[in-house]
């Protein structure tokens, strides 16, 4: 007489009858390998005067910067981008709707506190996009 064998599968009894069943959906991820986005808009109050992207601590992986008033709104002027709150210290000119990508070395992040912007138009700012 053969033996029997009973396969399981997720708990469950494997047979012709009873295929494995098919996932329909993905499994639920966890927490740890979940990417965090973040985003924003930011228009110095005055020109001349450069401000953070935001005005807390903020860690990423990556950013994009994109020179916008808003996500469907064009700036009429140019944004500047730095590292310090010094005017006329900021050193990437980005022109309307240019955008600029900023990634950080392996094992690190950049702080979004970190990253300032002036504006020679009044109004005129970035949108951006951040991913942890």
């Amino acid at each position: 007489m053969p033996s029997t064998v009973q396969l399981q599968h997720a708990g469950q009894v494997v047979s012709i009858d009873n295929p494995v069943p098919v996932v329909t959906r993905a499994p639920a991820a966890s927490s740890a390998n979940k990417a965090t986005m973040v985003q924003g808009v930011k228009a110095p109050a005055a020109t001349g005067t450069p401000e953070p992207l935001t005005a807390v601590e903020t860690l990423v992986h990556s950013v994009r910067i994109k020179a916008a008033r808003a996500g469907r709104v064009a700036n009429t002027g140019s944004v500047w981008l730095g590292y310090t709150a010094t005017n006329d210290a900021q050193l990437w000119e980005l022109v309307p709707t240019e955008w600029i990508s900023i990634t950080a070395p392996p094992g690190k992040v950049l702080d979004l506190a970190l990253i300032y912007v002036d504006s020679v138009t009044l109004t005129d700012g970035v949108i951006f996009q951040g991913e942890l």
